[in-house]
This record gives C-alpha cells, structure tokens and sequence, in this order.
C-alpha cells in the first residue's frame, strides 16, 4: 500500500476519531444542549476524519523532506498533532462559538487554545505514531 494513502488511513481511523467525537458528543449528549449554531454533528463525523487524514499525509511528506532524521518521527508527530489542535480550536472557537455555546465557557475563556494542541498532541505523538510505526509498522524516517 502506497505510504500516503497508509498515512491517511491511519491518521482517520477510529482509535485516532474517537477522542475528538467524545469530545464534542459527550457533552452535547450529557446536558441534552444543542450544538453551537452552524455545527451540526452530522457534518464532524465526516469532515474531522478527511482532516486528520491530510494532516497526517502532510506530516509524512514533512518527514520525508528530512525533519525526521532532525527531530524524530515522534517529535514531528506531536508538533503536527498541536498544530491540527490549535487550528481546530481557533476554528471552533471563532466560526462556531464550540466553547460558549456547548461548554458554557465565558466568552474571553482561552483555555480551549492551551489544551487542545496538548490533547491533539498527545493523540498524534501516542495513537497514530503506535498505528503507524508499530501496529502496521511502517519504516521509521
């Protein structure tokens, strides 16, 4: 199988979409609120795994041009996981309004813009670098 199409594969898989859907759905489903106007939850079940997906292609050409042997591969996984969280959570908070309207979060409330790229960190450096490396193993660099 083609590595870009592997990486793909890999970056949408369900151990990777799990965590970003019980995010979201928990406490919609939790507090029976409605979700933030213009989101509809149909929609992130399909377009978040496409997301990661291309962040994850992107991140293995990223690795091929050499940041691999520079950083490691875990390293540049990590920094892509905090770049896919800050810019969801810009996107969240600045189109859709996710932190007031589904966590009741005060309008100038940052704290979404810390813990997202730690959390997508975490998910990129640990899940997919474990699909990718190990589970499927993947060559390194």
């Amino acid at each position: 199988m083609n590595e870009y199409l592997r990486a793909f594969v890999l970056g949408s898989s369900f151990p990777v979409m799990i965590w970003p859907l019980l995010y979201i759905g928990l406490p919609h489903m939790k507090r029976r609120t409605p979700l933030p106007s213009g989101l509809r939850y149909e929609t992130v079940p399909l377009a978040l795994p496409i997301y990661y997906g291309t962040m994850n292609v992107l991140s293995t050409l990223v690795g091929k041009m050499g940041l691999d042997k520079r950083w490691g591969t875990r390293t540049r996984l990590i920094a892509t996981g905090a770049f896919t969280g800050w810019l969801l959570s810009m996107i969240g908070r600045k189109v859709y309004n996710v932190p007031e309207e589904l966590f009741g979060h005060a309008k100038d409330d940052t704290r979404v813009h810390y813990v997202a790229p730690i959390l997508y960190g975490a998910i990129f450096g640990v899940v997919v670098h474990y699909l990718q490396y190990n589970l499927f193993a993947t060559k390194k660099g």
